[in-house]
């Protein structure tokens, strides 16, 4: 556990292991917490690398530590509307050109583009096409993943946890220091119940 708190092997940032550049502007000083290899990477390969694995959490070494960064932070940006890594003609930023994605492991802070192509659909169908469910059908500026729905119905059902309790144990996830918590949130649960029961009506044999 230790190892992972520091640089392992090496005893500073070195080369990027995907593009292997060892420069001022492109060393290998960031990593990701879900992937299961331990390897150091530069920004761009870093972004290149999650281009379709868009809620991964990301952490740089600042010197001393590895501190939270976001993929957002790092230059992603999510086009909804068209399948992972295609080309969109006619992007529209997100309302205010922000946008909060709550999901199983934390919260996360992206950029994010609705399509605006002449066969898009509404902002709302093309994020539940994402599986992500939207806070607002007017103006949608957070979502909640299909799976952080889930997996809180789930555990309100056997632990009998509460949305509160499941949004604070969430937000520490996001800032185990608390120092910038993301913002109060209403968990998305009444709408989501009432469509899991729906689907069950519709799909039953």
């Amino acid at each position: 556990m230790i190892w992972h708190e520091g640089l392992g092997h090496d005893l500073s940032p070195a080369a990027c292991a995907e593009c292997c550049t060892e420069t001022v502007t492109s060393l290998a000083t960031v990593c990701c917490k879900d992937c299961l290899n331990c390897r150091l990477y530069c920004h761009s390969c870093m972004v290149a690398i999650h281009k379709c694995m868009l809620l991964h959490c990301i952490e740089e070494w600042n010197g001393d530590y590895f501190a939270p960064r976001s993929l957002k932070e790092l230059g992603l940006w999510i086009q909804l509307g068209h399948p992972c890594g295609e080309h969109c003609t006619n992007p529209q930023p997100a309302f205010d050109d922000a946008f909060t994605i709550i999901d199983s492991t934390c919260v996360h802070e992206v950029s994010l583009d609705f399509c605006s192509c002449e066969t898009a659909k509404l902002p709302i169908i093309q994020l539940l096409r994402h599986r992500l469910f939207p806070a607002t059908s007017v103006a949608p500026r957070t979502a909640a993943t299909f799976a952080v729905l889930d997996h809180f119905h789930m555990l309100s059902l056997e632990g009998k946890v509460s949305a509160f309790e499941f949004w604070r144990a969430l937000a520490r996830t996001t800032d185990k220091t608390e120092i910038s918590p993301p913002p109060v949130c209403r968990l998305i649960n009444g709408p989501w119940l009432s469509l899991i029961h729906v689907r069950r009506i519709v799909t039953k044999p």
